[in-house]
């Protein structure tokens, strides 16, 4: 099935299907159902002897309801500070779990049917003339609501009784197996991000600092979100990180969206729930991961800038720089990699050693190095630009003069003689037409002319 529509809670999709007229007259997978999926792999085959005419097919795609309790409970345990990098003893908090759908304390609720016409198909010279049965996608109906519920993919084979008795070995059990998985690691690392400038534009102070984090989800589930660590004291909107994120994943599956959504938080130090969202980008991963599948090497897309945008300010466009790499399992074991703050340890494969981010520091007077140290240093990256920039129109400026040096004199001569005569003809051309155009005047118009140079002459001598 594909695309169920539950829109509470995730599906636990379990069949119901009926034979008209056959024997056996029903299946059920209510016992094996496939949970936590909006696009469950059934993957089974169901058989039974139908009488036609009359015969058909009912199936019934059902939602298992599957309660489930979480007990918050706290226990003094060692805790590990990631930050600190540092274990002391403290209290634990987690949670309880109690699946009361495992024991047996379960009910359904009904998502979609479809019903198939055996009798259309048998006595169908066009169906019946076909060599190979098609798989084909029906839709899915609930009798509350005219709106599809999904689909499922499924095909029909029928047999007649007198053949199949008469040459059972021509007609075996199709074999039906779900495609197998495969194990991949799926990394992603955060450089730095640039032009952040949503907190310095909803604050009035000029001596605003910010403090950024971002935070990466890989597909839909909010348990697979993982986040970087926090740069602070940023005045211009950039932050850097060189944190690298990690996700196990198995190939195909239809369960995970292929998707990578990047989000930048302002953190504003009440919680995480009240951080500041500054910009955000999804990235379209299906075609990475068909590759790694494909081809089962690690596949790997280097050091690259990605435009994030924010829903409520569209005239926000900053910067994350990112990479992205899927490796297979056994290729894991080749070289060693570390995640997180460990990224920055040389006990890993020297391929995945990050250089420790080179961060912004506040102004103090018993230690001002490291402050002068950061200004500098962005000082002297925008002079670098600038230089680069200015030094790109060097090859232009030196084949205009050589353009120049190399022209012989006599050249520019000529040039100006002919623009000379060309202006003189010009100015005698327009000369010519005034005058033509005074000659052609009427005694009134004569008259009028020199009454106003008249006026004009009386004018300027007084």
């Amino acid at each position: 099935c594909r695309s169920l529509q539950k829109t509470d809670s995730m599906c636990n999709a379990f069949l119901n299907v009926k034979f008209m007229g056959g024997c056996p007259s029903a299946y059920t997978t209510r016992r094996t159902p496939i949970l936590d999926s909006t696009d469950p792999l059934f993957f089974l085959m169901f058989d039974s002897q139908v009488a036609v005419p009359g015969g058909g097919v009912s199936i019934e795609v059902k939602h298992k309801v599957m309660p489930k309790l979480s007990v918050p409970v706290k226990y003094p345990w060692y805790v590990r500070d990631e930050i600190l990098r540092k274990t002391y003893f403290g209290v634990v908090k987690d949670e309880i779990s109690i699946n009361f759908g495992a024991i047996g304390f379960a009910w359904e609720e009904h998502l979609g049917s479809t019903f198939i016409d055996l009798d259309s198909r048998w006595f169908s010279p066009c169906w019946r003339s076909l060599e190979r049965t098609p798989v084909e996608s029906r839709h899915l109906w609930a009798e509350d609501s005219p709106n599809g519920k999904g689909t499922i993919d499924l095909f029909v084979d029928i047999i007649g009784a007198e053949e199949y008795e008469r040459r059972p070995y021509l007609y075996p059990s199709i074999p039906l197996q779900l495609p197998v998985r495969k194990r991949f690691m799926f990394r992603c690392t955060i450089f730095d991000i640039q032009d952040v400038y949503l907190p310095f534009l909803l604050s009035n102070d000029i001596n605003k600092f910010a403090n950024f984090y971002v935070a990466v989800r890989f597909g839909n589930d909010p348990d697979d979100e993982r986040k970087t660590d926090l740069c602070k004291y940023s005045y211009d909107g950039t932050a850097a990180f060189n944190w690298r994120m990690g996700w196990w994943i198995k190939l195909p599956n239809l369960d995970s969206k292929p998707r990578l959504k990047i989000q930048v938080f302002e953190d504003l130090g009440f919680g995480a729930s009240s951080d500041r969202l500054c910009a955000l980008v999804d990235i379209k991963i299906r075609s990475l991961l068909n590759e790694a599948l494909s081809t089962g090497e690690s596949v790997i897309r280097r050091k690259q800038a990605v435009v994030l945008r924010h829903p409520y300010y569209p005239s926000i466009r900053a910067r994350a720089s990112i990479a992205l790499e899927v490796v297979p399992e056994e290729h894991t074991r080749l070289k060693s990699c570390n995640y997180g703050q460990d990224g920055y340890d040389t006990n890993q494969h020297p391929d995945y050693v990050l250089p420790k981010p080179f961060r912004p520091a506040v102004f103090s007077v018993v230690n001002p190095s490291p402050y002068f140290s950061y200004t500098f240093a962005k000082m002297m990256e925008g002079i670098t630009w600038q230089i680069m920039t200015y030094s790109l129109l060097i090859p232009l400026i030196i084949m205009a003069l050589q353009f120049i040096w190399f022209t012989p004199w006599y050249w520019y001569l000529v040039s100006g003689i002919l623009g000379l005569i060309i202006y003189l003809r010009v100015s005698y051309v327009g000369w010519s037409d005034n005058s033509m155009s005074s000659q052609n005047l009427t005694p009134y118009q004569a008259q009028t002319v020199g009454t106003v140079l008249s006026s004009a002459i009386a004018s300027a001598s007084q």
